[in-house]
């Protein structure tokens, strides 16, 4: 192979290794997903939807501080249209979250009354 010819090759096969490892392309695993929509079930818990993926699980962390709570929604993202939904147990009282994925405050819908 000529010179030129290896080193383009060479470099090709560089970029697509820092790609893969990178994550481009998907195959991602365990990852923060952003929450998309939020909602009460008749029973009075929080319905969390997200991107397409495959949710693993949830974590909602009350802020030391007094401030909104912290909503990490983990998952394996996943090519498609879909919008996979969770429960997610809060506290009493909350009114609004910060999307870990995001950073982005959101607002939960009120309550429904018992």
């Amino acid at each position: 192979m000529p010179r030129p010819a290896r080193l383009l090759a060479v470099a090709l096969a560089a970029i697509a290794g820092a790609g893969a490892l990178a994550g481009c392309g998907g195959g991602e695993e365990h990852v923060a997903l952003a929450i998309a929509d939020t909602s009460w079930n008749t029973r009075g818990e929080l319905v969390v939807s997200t991107e397409c993926a495959d949710i693993t699980e949830a974590e909602f962390v009350p802020s030391a501080d007094g401030g909104p709570a912290t909503m990490t929604i983990w998952g394996d993202p996943k090519l498609g249209t879909c919008s996979p939904t969770i429960v997610v147990p809060v506290a009493p009282g909350t009114t609004k979250v910060v999307d870990a994925a995001s950073s982005e405050v959101v607002d939960l819908p009120p309550r429904p009354k018992p």
